[in-house]
């Protein structure tokens, strides 16, 4: 991979994101000034990371109430009226997500 080519990477999960962490620094890439990384999931030890991990944050709680509601509208044979409550705990809101940027910003 040529970082010359690619802006940034979006893990699958934390977890990956933080090995994806660990091999930019042992091949000398920095995060975030030559390549971004963002993870999904959002697990409590991701503002800990070196450099802290901007990650995605679901809402399951509104998620699990919105389920049985659209469900339920689909069943009736139409489109459930309400939306699901967007998350906002600290990130851009994007339904029943979050976005958390943490300190992951490339100079303009």
């Amino acid at each position: 991979m040529d970082a010359a080519t690619v802006d940034a990477v979006f893990a699958g999960n934390d977890q990956m994101a933080l090995g994806v962490l660990h091999a930019f620094a042992e091949e000398g890439l920095r995060v975030p000034d030559d390549i971004a990384v963002i993870g999904f999931d959002d697990v409590p030890e991701a503002a800990h990371f070196t450099p802290p991990l901007t990650t995605v944050r679901q809402d399951f709680q509104a998620m699990g109430g919105a389920g049985p509601r659209l469900g339920a509208g689909a069943a009736r044979g139409r489109a459930a009226r309400r939306r699901a409550p967007a998350a906002r705990a600290g990130g851009a809101a994007l339904g029943v997500v979050a976005l958390l940027g943490r300190a992951q910003r490339r100079p303009a």
